[in-house]
């Protein structure tokens, strides 16, 4: 799963969540190292995001920035955790905002359903890698399909969506994902940090 996350080529397989096709995607996987994905999709629009690695834990944790291109002060904090109990993986995805307008605007996108889509296709390149005998279950203790639950933050006045696995799996792996705030000043670093370490001259730092 984590190679499924983190290997460029895998990456391209499941990230545009068959909404369109994926361009770029680039991973410098070490702390301060830049990511960037683009897609176009089926319309013809081009979606673009990029952060920078803040912590690396090798098939356990990544904490990176995130930045949607079109709209550059709205950098968010991304921790994907992944956690293996009784051979089941649970993959957690925690997004902090630095305000509620941000938040809920991420909530309000419309982005579940692109999510879930997602995972169902990362589950599929997880699996196959498994098969062919890459980074498998059994090397790295943790079993590969997945189920979905989104939360969003607590005390929000957003209903919390629940996702069913596709019922054909018997294994499972779960995922969640929060949106939360996170104070002001750790994304004013992370924004001077992003703009110091990558090419992307013409991002607006709040």
């Amino acid at each position: 799963m984590y190679n499924a996350w983190t290997t460029p080529e895998l990456v391209k397989r499941w990230w545009s969540a068959n909404r369109g096709a994926m361009t770029i995607a680039e991973i410098d996987l070490r702390v301060g190292g830049i990511w960037r994905y683009v897609m176009v999709t089926n319309d013809g629009f081009e979606v673009a995001f990029h952060g920078e690695y803040r912590e690396i834990v090798p098939n356990e944790r990544l904490v990176s920035t995130e930045v949607y291109e079109t709209m550059p002060d709205g950098e968010a904090i991304d921790t994907l955790t992944l956690t293996e109990q009784d051979g089941r993986t649970t993959l957690t995805i925690l997004v902090q905002h630095t305000s509620k307008e941000d938040r809920d605007a991420h909530i309000n996108s419309g982005m579940e359903d692109g999510m879930q889509d997602a995972m169902d296709l990362l589950e599929d390149v997880a699996v196959s890698l498994r098969k062919t005998g890459v980074r498998t279950a059994e090397a790295t203790g943790t079993s590969l399909p997945v189920v979905a639950a989104v939360s969003a933050v607590p005390g929000a006045t957003h209903p919390r969506p629940t996702y069913h696995r596709r019922q054909e799996q018997t294994q499972a792996m779960d995922w969640t994902l929060e949106v939360v705030m996170l104070p002001v000043s750790d994304i004013d670093r992370s924004s001077r940090s992003t703009v110091t370490r990558s090419a992307f001259t013409s991002i607006t730092t709040l």
